[in-house]
């Protein structure tokens, strides 16, 4: 079987941008002439092409009937399989490749940040509040909102979809910022696991795990950073300075950064929303005597949190007295007293995947915490999702 075979036979699956690309290769009888032709960087066409096989293989296609012989720039070889016939002649063979890590990254910051050139200053006006409160910081905590997971109540106890999800965090967001006072600045901490997969092949980038997704993976996409957006302009009408901070989950490494560039694009024209586009794990800022950590959770315990921050941030560690750590990934509320500093990790408005309910039980809810300046912790509040099925 010739490669114009299996390039048609992917094409069952692909995307639209992504069968064109396939047609282009198929015309000029290569990827690289096929970027000449349709005006594009070689590195684009030959993502696209390898996006169109991961997926037609989650589909059924057989690797094996591809005829690869080569490995692309670009790429790294893991491995050749080769399949011979009974007189000890190549029947097939197959190239396993993988994109090297550092190149496939700067790739996807590549063309997140062109994207990101169409949504720059695209944000609306909102009035600014009048707000006289700079003693007191409000935290609007979103962790594990898995948008775009799907659950069936049948298997799981309830209902989960894009749309449920858009309802419920707009939904609670909408409370949370009618009962938390006026102060002048907020953070919007999404701690991570915002979006439920990180690829088109619905799998966990880590690990392969496969996951259940509702719709499109760039539909997903599209109304996520659409459920942010909102989220900060609710947060405008309350707050003269909006704080973003998106956390990387082990669902979202690349769309959580994505995220951030895509945010911090739209609001470019807003000078009261400023969002982190940092990559790293943890996060830190001071208000007054508190100093604040935010990470993920995935990646490291709650007692070596106050090590962590006294290491990255000895300053900020010597100059505060109240010192708290927010995290998710677990799904259940939690708080840890350790010499130095609270850590505590907050529940999810998620419902249960199928993998999650036959092991856990936790509530569902969202919060947002105030902290005043010198004395720390104040207030909190929280919208438990029954208040959003009403």
């Amino acid at each position: 079987m010739n490669n114009t075979v299996v390039y048609d036979e992917w094409k069952e699956w692909a995307t639209p941008k992504q069968c064109e690309y396939i047609d282009a290769v198929m015309k000029a009888g290569s990827i690289r002439g096929a970027a000449r032709e349709l005006g594009v960087h070689q590195k684009s066409v030959q993502t696209a092409i390898k996006l169109a096989r991961k997926t037609a293989i989650t589909h059924g296609f057989s690797p094996e009937h591809d005829m690869t012989k080569t490995t692309p720039e670009g790429y790294i070889n893991k491995g050749v399989s080769t399949l011979y016939n009974a007189d000890g002649e190549i029947k097939a063979q197959w190239v396993k490749t993988e994109r090297e890590k550092e190149k496939q990254t700067q790739l996807i910051l590549d063309m997140i940040r062109d994207a990101a050139e169409e949504l720059k200053g695209k944000s609306p006006r909102i009035k600014c509040p009048k707000v006289d409160n700079s003693d007191y910081i409000a935290n609007y905590m979103i962790p594990d909102i898995h948008t775009g997971m799907f659950a069936w109540a049948e298997e799981t106890g309830d209902d989960y979809d894009l749309k449920i999800a858009e309802e419920f965090l707009i939904g609670a967001v909408t409370r949370l910022v009618d009962a938390t006072p006026p102060t002048e600045t907020c953070i919007i901490r999404n701690l991570g696991d915002f979006f439920h997969t990180d690829n088109m092949n619905n799998q966990t980038s880590r690990s392969g795990n496969l996951l259940d997704v509702d719709t499109r993976w760039s539909k997903v996409l599209m109304v996520g950073f659409k459920m942010m957006c909102t989220v900060i302009e609710l947060a405008l009408g309350q707050h003269k300075a909006v704080n973003v901070i998106n956390s990387i989950g082990n669902h979202d490494d690349q769309t959580s950064v994505m995220l951030s560039i895509a945010l911090d694009a739209y609001f470019n024209n807003n000078k009261r929303v400023n969002v982190d586009k940092s990559p790293a794990k943890f996060h830190y800022n001071q208000f007054g005597k508190c100093a604040f950590g935010q990470t993920h959770g995935d990646s490291v315990k709650p007692q070596a949190l106050g090590p962590i921050m006294a290491t990255d941030r000895p300053k900020l560690w010597g100059d505060t007295e109240h010192r708290y750590w927010f995290t998710g990934h677990i799904h259940t509320q939690n708080v840890w007293e350790f010499p130095g500093c609270i850590v505590e990790s907050f529940n999810t408005l998620a419902a249960k995947d199928a993998w999650t309910a036959s092991k856990f039980r936790s509530s569902r809810s969202l919060s947002s915490l105030v902290f005043h300046e010198e004395y720390g912790l104040s207030e909190r509040y929280i919208v438990d999702v029954s208040r959003l099925r009403k």
